[in-house]
């Protein structure tokens, strides 16, 4: 029998642990396939990994991977590819926005043959601003990336043992997997399915992560800045030759038309200094961000690291007949 990976990152995710259990039971109960549902607890601090041990006690499918600290969302998932054994592996938020239920969706897909399933929100609710920012962010990535992606295409996906491997293979720091789901081929196809809303709790990523992570797609995927930048130096380095070659005619022979009558020169330097000195400072920057990235590789320090796993014992397997939220709920020392 084919065995299927479930990855589900959490970070201080104790008030969802239980609706998670039961839905996840559930949906898999559906499938054919061996099930293992690696957990990663990305540095909690609050009762989830106790609610997760819990879990495990009803579920011995359930292999709980607590990391040291909390590395991040995408680092979270990097380790759970890692303790994956599947010869499919599904990534899925923990917050319950995307349905387990959707699971099955995806794995009639790999099914029928396709190595990479993903996934686009048909629907998602979200306040207008941040509506309109993020459709703006897909449709620039879209435009820059080297290996476009779908729009409000996100980690819900699933991959063939090939296609989890060949992206094990790239142990960048700064991944976007769906940027490298689009970069590494194979026979792919996206599903939309509607974002539910967050069961409980409020969201764990912070606007700085979430800016961190926006970056990271464009700068880790394309070289489109560098050269929108050269384009803007040689077209401002024309411009203001141009302009230069057109005031020393005027200075030279006291004709002036247009814009360039009665214009004093301290004020003409400042602007092209002014001017100069933006596209400067902001050119910096964007090679800024690449050096950075060329510092974090040089460096090739571990973009996650394990504190421990946990497995249930192996000699039962499967969900056991009582309810995962009957026994999550009860305190550890009372199992």
């Amino acid at each position: 029998m084919e065995k299927v990976s479930l990855v589900i990152p959490l970070f201080n995710e104790e008030e969802l642990v239980v609706s998670l259990a039961e839905r996840v039971t559930m949906a898999l109960a559906r499938e054919p396939e061996d099930f293992e549902i690696i957990i990663v607890d990305d540095g909690s601090s609050d009762g989830t990994r106790q609610r997760l041990w819990a879990w495990q006690e009803e579920d011995t499918r359930v292999v709980v991977v607590e990391l040291s600290r909390n590395w991040g969302h995408q680092n979270a998932f990097n380790a759970g590819i890692d303790v994956a054994s599947g010869d499919a592996v599904i990534l899925m938020d923990g917050d319950l926005e995307d349905p387990p239920e959707f699971v099955s969706q995806l794995l009639g897909k790999w099914r029928e043959g396709y190595e990479v399933v993903s996934t686009t929100k048909r629907s998602r609710i979200q306040k207008p601003l941040l509506r309109f920012l993020t459709s703006a962010y897909y449709k620039v990535l879209s435009m820059v990336v080297d290996a476009p992606t779908q729009n409000q295409s996100g980690m819900f996906s699933l991959l063939d043992r090939t296609a989890a491997d060949a992206l094990r293979g790239m142990r960048e720091r700064n991944k976007s997997y769906p940027n490298l789901r689009a970069l590494i081929g194979f026979r792919s196809i996206t599903v939309p399915y509607d974002r539910a809303p967050r069961a409980a709790g409020s969201p764990k990523q912070s606007l700085r992560r979430l800016i961190k992570d926006g970056l990271n797609a464009i700068f880790s995927n394309t070289y489109f800045p560098i050269r929108l930048f050269t384009v803007f130096g040689l077209f401002f380095s024309i411009l203001f030759f141009v302009i230069g070659i057109v005031v020393i005619w005027v200075r030279w022979t006291g004709i002036e038309f247009w814009v360039f009558r009665n214009i004093p020169g301290t004020q003409l330097i400042l602007l092209s200094v002014l001017g100069f000195g933006a596209v400067q400072i902001l050119f910096l920057g964007v090679i800024g961000e690449y050096i950075a990235r060329i510092y974090d590789e040089a460096k090739r320090r571990p973009s996650y690291l394990i504190r421990n796993i946990k497995r249930a014992d192996s000699s039962v397997h499967g969900p056991r007949r009582s309810s995962p939220r009957e026994q999550i709920n009860s305190e550890p020392g009372d199992t």
